[in-house]
């Protein structure tokens, strides 16, 4: 087990040093842009003077190891024509909690050309230009949304939000990752918003764009602290008439992923769901949708197992039913029931080998309604035909979608005690797993057990994707920008708000409005924040 674990710590570091490798690569190519804004960041026009208030973490956390992941590139771009005249960008960011009045959002729109299957498209992360004010910065983490397209071509329903997340890049140049997050095609929203206290560290911009694509950029500032009267979103030149250019600099990050070549698993209907003798072992690719069966019929390679069996019920496919929907990619997904009664019952893949140096993960969709805390599901993993263990245990992680809550151990649940979903999902939701386990066959586990009382609707897994890409650290984002390190943009103080109530007489300001010169640099001065200087309202 101790050479397994070195192994193992010894390809998580060669995997580090590619990803590092590969991020240097892509921090060079905007260095022309950062030698025009770097040196000197935009200098608000009114700046609040408030006793120091701060919930952030502080610096360290804009330096932290890169997710185990595959980033990919750019898949989609906006990567270009940034504005070199005023105003250069419109701010983005959440204050600390006495300002929170202030809290704002920009947010500009991106379409998604997906594939069709078997080859799927990912997104993986944000790359952002932007600046801080004069002095300001550096930002805690980030905030990212991501919303689809509603009425009015605004951001609409909520899709996934990406909490304090952690950030690689100085100004002008931000990257922002998640876990792989796979969107169908279609037209969405991204808002970036910086987690920065005001004091001390001043305030981010969004850089602007010249050029409109899709619907012009939104933005919102829900506390009204700007008095725009901008509560919710709206065409951001619509909230400051100052707000001249149309969009926002940023690049989508993510990836393709298919099937390998060798990688052959047919799909044959049987007449019941029964565990079959255990299959070869699969190259690192497995993608399931369990549609290429008739219910209740397993694809090949995949077992059903009862270890308490008090209904002779076993893990099938299914396209009806409860828990609503019966499946994330129609017609089919996997599905077991949640009985009024002791029982354990196992769904396993087929086994997957994973190659020294792959990056390993696994993404799947789930909806279950199970008995809330007494009965629940979890993901178990058995590495080179050893014992089944929770994945947390083995090693493995969520990026997304883990566990969300524990097993009482009232009434004989074979997982009591356990972290398990449990409850409702209300609908499919996806599960993100940094899988790991390079040089290792695996076998995949989803595990539902139940206790002695009362029974829920079930548990459903469907579009079920096990994803390995090597590290190529040679690779670059295709697309660079076209604004060169001689542009020298000027920007004249404009209009910022200054409510009545603001302590000090002061308030931030929405719109980055200070001269910029140009003075090769990699990363802000700090600078003494400067004195308030009241300027009069935005217009409506």
């Amino acid at each position: 087990m101790k050479k397994r674990i070195n192994q193992r710590v010894k390809a998580h570091l060669i995997r580090g040093a590619f990803y590092l490798l590969f991020l240097v690569a892509v921090c060079t190519i905007p260095f022309a842009l950062a030698q025009r804004t770097t040196a000197k960041q935009s200098t608000v026009g009114s700046t609040m003077q408030l006793p120091t208030i701060s919930s952030d973490s502080g610096p360290a956390a804009s330096a932290v190891p890169m997710p185990g992941f595959p980033t990919g590139g750019a898949i989609y771009n906006q990567y270009d024509n940034p504005a070199t005249k005023p105003p250069l960008g419109i701010g983005s960011q959440k204050f600390e909690p006495a300002m929170a009045a202030f809290d704002d959002q920009a947010a500009d729109d991106f379409v998604i050309n997906a594939p069709p299957p078997p080859i799927f498209l990912y997104t993986t992360g944000v790359r952002v230009m932007g600046e801080y004010s004069q002095g300001g910065g550096p930002a805690s983490s980030f905030n990212v949304y991501l919303y689809t397209n509603g009425a009015g071509n605004l951001p609409g329903s909520l899709i996934a939000s990406f909490l304090n997340r952690p950030y690689t890049g100085t100004p002008p140049d931000f990257v922002i990752r998640w876990s792989p997050l796979s969107l169908p095609s279609g037209t969405y929203w991204v808002s970036v918003q910086a987690r920065q206290d005001f004091t001390p560290n001043g305030q981010w911009f969004w850089h602007n764009r010249t050029v409109q694509s899709n619907a012009g950029a939104a933005w919102q500032n829900p506390g009204n602290g700007y008095g725009t009267g901008c509560i919710t979103w709206n065409r951001k030149n619509t909230c400051m008439p100052d707000q001249v250019w149309p969009d926002q600099v940023f690049q989508i990050l993510g990836f393709y992923e298919g099937p390998t070549p060798t990688a052959t698993v047919t799909s044959t209907a049987t007449p019941t769901p029964t565990a079959t003798a255990s299959p070869s072992p699969i190259a690192c690719s497995l993608f399931e949708s369990f549609d290429n069966v008739t219910p209740p019929a397993l694809p090949a390679g995949w077992i059903a197992t009862n270890g308490i069996n008090p209904d002779g019920i076993l893990w099938q496919t299914s396209n009806s039913g409860l828990p609503s929907p019966p499946a994330d990619s129609p017609p089919n997904a996997a599905w077991v029931n949640d009985p009024a009664a002791i029982s354990d019952k196992y769904l396993d893949s087929p086994p997957i080998m994973i190659e020294q140096l792959e990056n390993a993960f696994l993404m799947f969709r789930n909806n279950y309604s199970l008995e809330d805390s007494r009965d629940g599901g979890v993901l178990e993993i058995s590495i080179d035909g050893g014992p089944f263990q929770d994945i947390l245990a083995a090693g493995g992680s969520f990026g997304q979608g883990g566990y969300n809550g524990t097993i009482s151990n009232c009434c004989g649940n074979p997982l009591a005690g356990r972290q398990a979903w449990t409850g409702s999902s209300g609908g499919f939701i996806t599960t993100a797993v940094d899988v790991g386990f390079q040089g290792h066959t695996i076998v995949l586990r989803w595990r539902m057990a139940s206790d002695s009382n009362f029974n829920g609707q079930g548990w459903r897994i469907d579009s079920v994707q096990m994803i390995c890409e090597r590290p190529t650290p040679t690779s670059t984002p295709t697309v660079t920008p076209t604004a060169t390190g001689t542009a020298t943009p000027t920007v004249t103080p404009g209009v910022t708000p200054t409510p009545s109530d603001c302590p000090g007489g002061c308030t931030p300001s929405p719109t980055a409005t200070a001269t910029a010169t140009a003075r090769p640099s990699t990363t802000p001065r700090p600078a003494v924040t400067p004195r308030p200087r009241p300027t009069p309202p935005p217009r409506p």
